[in-house]
């Protein structure tokens, strides 16, 4: 067959694939008048599953079903009352700011029984939306067909990168609130916060001009790959710079008078290592006299496997929540214990600026 002959075929399989995508949006349970839980990403779901029920059609029936589940519990999350509306029953009574003090007195220990159920909802509803992206996610990227091409399955990587993100700053906020050493104006200002995120997670609205910056800046990290040589951060730095992350979060870490304990966290966040395994690698540098090292030097030297701390990590969705985890529970620990090194995560501290932010606009403008 010539090239012109192929060529032609292949406009022609692409034309009628689209076809058969726009005749699927126009079926079954994805009309386009029903509430749908990927909403501002409704075209590009339809399109992967489509993709998968033209060539896996058993993963196709169980995506299929998992995804009428997630719209029934979407129906079920819109169904509850919104959680600003007052209510009175068994002599309790609750409106906005009876709920925002509870959040921001509640014991961490006591937190999920203390919740409103449309609370608790809300926050199955994100993971099972993480968990059926996922599943679509990681069937897509072992077919291999013009009806799957690379485009389609990067989308939809960024669009569960998106949700997971979505949670991870869920959990940032809920971290602010059960904070006991969180000033009290900053914990009320990030319950009204999470109270926006649970009313409206089925809706997608927005919750805030952090929700934005902190999101780019865990997507421009997504596109860094770190180089380590001098540990000073040059190399990732640029490449943050480059990726587009904000102005307002570079200015913080970066021209901002912070601390050295604010320092030390953002520099977890550029390599992706902890506090402590930096100061083994730097005093090793030292002690051998070394100016740079690549990423097979500090392998060797931490004696691990480098997982989301390695060079490329941008086919791995889960590596912001993995990294941002770890480097939390490191900061607890040494918090709890006074050793030294950061007590918080760099987006931690970026949370607590700009809800500080928040706060001193609110109070100027009254």
């Amino acid at each position: 067959m010539s090239s012109h002959h192929k060529n032609a075929r292949i406009k022609d399989d692409n034309r009628i694939n689209q076809q058969h995508i726009m005749l699927y949006r126009t079926r079954g349970h994805q009309k386009a008048n029903m509430s749908f839980p990927f909403a501002q990403k409704k075209d590009l779901i339809d399109e992967a599953m489509y993709a998968i029920k033209a060539q896996d059609a058993d993963a196709y029936t169980l995506l299929e079903a998992n995804q009428q589940r997630l719209i029934r519990l979407m129906q079920l999350l819109q169904d509850y009352p919104s959680l600003r509306e007052e209510q009175a029953l068994g002599g309790h009574y609750r409106n906005t700011d009876t709920l925002l003090d509870l959040l921001c007195s509640v014991e961490p220990l006591e937190l999920k029984l203390k919740l409103p159920s449309k609370a608790i909802l809300s926050e199955g509803y994100m993971t099972t939306k993480i968990q059926h992206l996922k599943g679509i996610y990681f069937t897509l990227i072992r077919i291999h067909s013009p009806a799957c091409p690379p485009r389609l399955k990067k989308r939809v990587f960024d669009a569960l990168g998106n949700t997971i993100h979505t949670y991870l700053l869920y959990q940032l906020l809920l971290d602010v609130v059960l904070n006991k050493g969180a000033p009290r104006a900053l914990k009320r200002i990030s319950a009204a916060h999470l109270v926006s995120l649970w009313d409206t997670s089925t809706s997608q609205e927005s919750i805030g001009e952090f929700f934005a910056l902190i999101r780019s800046l865990w997507d421009a990290r997504m596109n860094v790959q770190v180089q380590y040589g001098t540990l000073l951060g040059t190399s990732e730095l640029m490449q943050l710079i480059e990726a587009q992350c904000p102005p307002q979060v570079l200015d913080h870490f970066i021209e901002q008078q912070i601390d050295d304990e604010e320092a030390f966290a953002f520099q977890e966040f550029l390599f992706g290592l902890s506090f402590e395994e930096l100061t083994q690698l730097r005093s090793v540098m030292e002690q051998q006299g070394l100016s740079i090292i690549t990423e097979q030097e500090v392998r060797r030297m931490l004696n691990r496997p480098l997982g989301s701390a390695g060079t490329d990590h941008r086919e791995d969705p889960h590596v912001v929540y993995r990294s941002y985890k770890r480097r939390r529970m490191k900061a607890r620990y040494r918090r709890d214990t006074n050793a030294p090194g950061p007590q918080r995560t760099a987006e931690e501290y970026l949370v607590h600026a700009l809800l500080e932010k928040e706060r001193l606009s609110s109070t100027n403008a009254t």
